[in-house]
C-alpha cells in the first residue's frame, strides 16, 4: 500500500485531469483554458479538444517557477502571472 498517496503516470491530460492531477487544483479547469487560450501556456489541440502534455507542463513550471524567484528577489510580487502581464 502507498499509504493514499495517488501516483500518476499520464503523459497527456485533458484540462480537467491538468487541473485536478498535475496543478492539485491550485489552478482552475477555466482558468487553465484561460492560460492555455492567451498562449501563457503550453498546449495542443486535437480535434477541438485542448490537450496538455506532461513534459511540457513540467518545463513550463520550472521556468515560471524561475522567474518568480526572479521577480521577488526584484520586489515583484509573488505572483508570476501578474507581473509578467505588466512587463
Amino acid at each position: 500500500m502507498n499509504g493514499g498517496l495517488k501516483i500518476t503516470t499520464t503523459e497527456v491530460f485533458t484540462p480537467k485531469e491538468a487541473s485536478k492531477e498535475f496543478f492539485n487544483g491550485t489552478i482552475s479547469y477555466w482558468k487553465l483554458l484561460d492560460m492555455a487560450k492567451s498562449g501563457e501556456i503550453p498546449y495542443k489541440k486535437a480535434r477541438g479538444r485542448y490537450l496538455f502534455y506532461r513534459k511540457a507542463l513540467e518545463e513550463w513550471m520550472t521556468n515560471t517557477l524561475g522567474n518568480i524567484d526572479t521577480k521577488i528577489t526584484k520586489g515583484g510580487s509573488n505572483n508570476g502571472w501578474i507581473d509578467r502581464k505588466k512587463a
